[in-house]
């Protein structure tokens, strides 16, 4: 089975339905990878010559290589699945993630360990999304805190808190 039909099954998986009842634990677990969805967008943001607009939220893959794309069929089953609301950004990092598998199907990933996606994909997987806020941030939970530039995001651990998390294909390390 392909990394894209594997990350297909597991955003067709995911509760879309989120409610807002999380523990405090759990929102810090979601802001770090979150954060770390960022951290790891960053050097392919600044190596694709151009501020990805609107940042963080941007088609890794095609930056990488546009003609690669995951399969139409693959795609319309999770934009069908994913909902519009509270933020069509997050349809659209799911339909971006697609795309970044393909290019792990294809050989094309610049280092699949380090793959952009995994964190938010297992972000959503916990259950609860993220909202762009009204001054550029991003809310997540009760929670808000500010995205910057690509080029804030460069060079900066891994964010305190991060939870272990699964490739694209669901695998979990160690």
């Amino acid at each position: 089975m392909s990394v894209v039909d594997m990350l297909r099954d597991r955003l067709l998986a995911v509760d879309w339905q989120f409610g807002i009842d999380e523990t405090r634990e759990e929102t810090k677990a979601r802001i770090a990878l979150f954060r770390e969805f960022m951290r790891r967008s960053a050097p392919l943001a600044a190596g694709s010559g151009a501020q990805p607009a609107p940042w963080p939220f941007f088609d890794v893959a095609a930056t990488i290589d546009a003609e690669v794309r995951a399969p139409e069929q693959a795609v319309a089953e999770v934009v069908a699945k994913v909902p519009r609301y509270p933020a069509t950004a997050v349809r659209r990092t799911a339909v971006y993630a697609l795309h970044y598998a393909a290019l792990v199907d294809g050989g094309k990933a610049p280092d699949p360990s380090r793959d952009p996606f995994a964190p938010l994909v297992y972000m959503y997987e916990l259950g609860g999304s993220f909202a762009p806020d009204h001054v550029g941030g991003i809310q997540i939970g009760v929670a808000s805190f500010g995205v910057g530039q690509a080029a804030d995001w460069l060079g900066q651990p891994a964010p305190a808190g991060l939870p272990a998390f699964p490739d694209l294909a669901g695998i979990r390390p160690g």
